[in-house]
């Protein structure tokens, strides 16, 4: 099966870890680690960010901040990029590279 074939609800997550902005980011570290993943939706009503490991690195470790202190809204990327569950894995691939998405 070709990738312009699968949608991309059939390749995603159906229950992101979410987070308040206010989180600190030594607590989303924690759920990252708890979970298993490489990042966690910020949502204040809806969906209003992401906070990935790679800001943690770069925008808190890398720097010296203490994880304890600095809150997930300082670090998280917004706005969202999104993509409709019913697009192609195809189109959703065009649209990270474009926006320089890993994952």
């Amino acid at each position: 099966m070709a990738h312009r074939d699968v949608i991309v609800k059939e390749a995603m997550k159906m229950k992101p870890v979410t987070i308040t902005p206010d989180t600190s980011v030594q607590e989303a570290a924690k759920l990252m680690r708890k979970h298993r993943i490489g990042s966690c939706i910020v949502v204040e009503d809806k969906p209003i960010g992401i906070v990935t490991e790679s800001d943690i690195v770069q925008k808190v470790v890398s720097l010296d901040k203490q994880a304890s202190s600095v809150k997930v809204k300082e670090i998280m990327s917004s706005p969202l990029i999104i993509i409709d569950p019913y697009k192609s894995i195809e189109e959703a691939m065009r649209v990270m590279a474009r926006c320089n998405i890993r994952r």
